[in-house]
């Protein structure tokens, strides 16, 4: 795959995370890459699901340092022009 292909970006990440057994912190980051690469084709809705979906698991499952998936979910706010969202994932950190 080269740079820009994001529709192949997606159509494998997908693939990956609907028929593949995967560890939490590995659907993790096929979510957060399958959020940012929607976000590069301007699905931000698409984006924001997938964005939740993984902050959920870093939230409640990895107890990881919630910076980046906050940064992700704030970004996808600000492009929905949800200001106030966006914000919020911005203080919250």
């Amino acid at each position: 795959m080269h740079m820009g292909q994001y529709d192949k970006i997606i159509s494998f990440f997908q693939r990956l995370l609907h028929h593949t057994r995967l560890y939490e912190y590995e659907r993790y980051f096929v979510l957060r890459t399958l959020a940012r690469s929607h976000i590069k084709t301007d699905e931000q809705d698409i984006a924001l699901q997938y964005a939740f979906d993984a902050h959920q698991i870093n939230k409640f499952r990895l107890s990881k340092d919630m910076k980046d998936s906050e940064l992700l979910l704030g970004g996808i706010y600000n492009n929905r022009e949800e200001y106030d969202l966006a914000l919020q994932c911005d203080e919250s950190r």
